[in-house]
Parts: structure tokens; C-alpha cells; sequence
């Protein structure tokens, strides 16, 4: 996928290396073309011991976006459920797509003011107007072919949203 010479062994190298060393990892496999071989790539990196494996579509989000700018549409509507990212320079968006939607700083605030401030309700809202309530219940094809639409999900999802099935053809279903 990144067109470089090695990417692809060096990177299972360093899964192996980061597993073997002890450290916690999940990973994620995005969609980014027909016939990328998804499914394929989520049981190589569980094969190399990876416990959590998820996936995505292609988002509108830095190389992908080709110029346009982010828009909370192009979120996959789960962001600041019981989580969110925290930038190098102490920036906190409600996930680590939405970086245009900053509702705090940890070097100024602590975090639970900003979780529990009014900048955080508000981006909160916002995404909520343009997803809706049903964001937590799931919104495939983002998630690996596994996921649906409606069969069993990756254990890290757990839900599926058949409302979306029809953008779930261009991945393959497992056979």
C-alpha cells in the first residue's frame, strides 16, 4: 500500500519486536481500495499476536481529504465516547480524526475540566446534529468485512448497524 520497498517487513518486524517486548498493541486495517485484501491483513497481525484488531474506510482526513477541509461528517461518529486524544502540544480533540475540533488544552486545564467542560459539551452536540443518537450502535462498512452487515462483529466492535449494509459491497464478505 505505501508503494516503499520493505514497508511491509519492517513493519511486522516491529510488531513483532513491540509484542515481544511486552508492549500492548491493537491495530487497524483501513479500506483503502477494492481488493486490498483486508480481511487477510487483520489475520496476519493476529497471527503475529495482535489481541485487537479493527478497521475503517478511507476518511477525508489528510492525504485522503485531497485538499478539502475536514467537516464533522467525515467522522465516524463515535468520537469523544468515553475517550478522546491528547496532541504533543497538549491539544484535546474528542478523537485523533477531529483534530480540527480542539476543546481544550492539558497544559492550561486539567483534563477533567475539559472533559467536563463546556467546550466538550458543545463539540459534543455538534456531532451528535449531524450522526444522531444511533453512532454507538454501529456504522459499518467502516469496520472489517467480519463485521457485516450483521454477522459477527470484531470482538472490539461487538455491534452492527444494517442500515449501512449497502456501502458494505465493496469490501468482500467472508466466505
Amino acid at each position: 500500500m505505501t508503494q516503499l520497498r520493505g514497508s511491509h517487513r519492517k513493519t511486522r518486524a516491529n510488531v513483532q519486536k513491540a509484542l515481544a517486548l511486552g508492549i500492548p498493541l491493537r491495530g487497524g486495517v483501513v479500506a483503502v481500495q477494492a481488493g486490498q485484501r483486508v480481511q487477510e491483513a487483520a489475520q496476519d497481525l493476529t497471527a503475529l499476536g495482535v489481541g485487537t484488531v479493527g478497521g475503517d474506510r478511507t476518511r477525508a482526513f489528510g492525504r485522503a481529504s485531497q485538499g478539502a477541509a475536514p467537516t464533522i461528517a467525515d467522522l465516524c461518529g463515535h468520537c469523544a465516547h468515553e475517550k478522546c486524544a491528547i496532541g504533543p502540544t497538549g491539544d484535546v480533540w474528542p478523537c485523533v480524526l477531529g483534530r480540527f475540533l480542539t476543546i481544550g488544552n492539558v497544559r492550561e486545564k486539567p483534563i477533567s475540566d475539559i472533559w467536563g467542560g463546556a467546550q466538550m459539551t458543545d463539540v459534543t452536540a455538534e456531532i451528535a446534529a449531524v450522526h444522531g443518537d444511533g453512532v454507538q450502535s454501529c456504522t459499518p462498512p467502516q469496520f472489517l468485512p467480519m463485521c457485516g452487515p450483521c454477522g459477527p462483529c470484531v470482538p472490539s466492535v461487538g455491534h452492527c448497524d444494517p442500515r449501512e449494509a449497502e456501502g458494505a459491497a465493496t469490501i468482500a464478505a467472508p466466505v
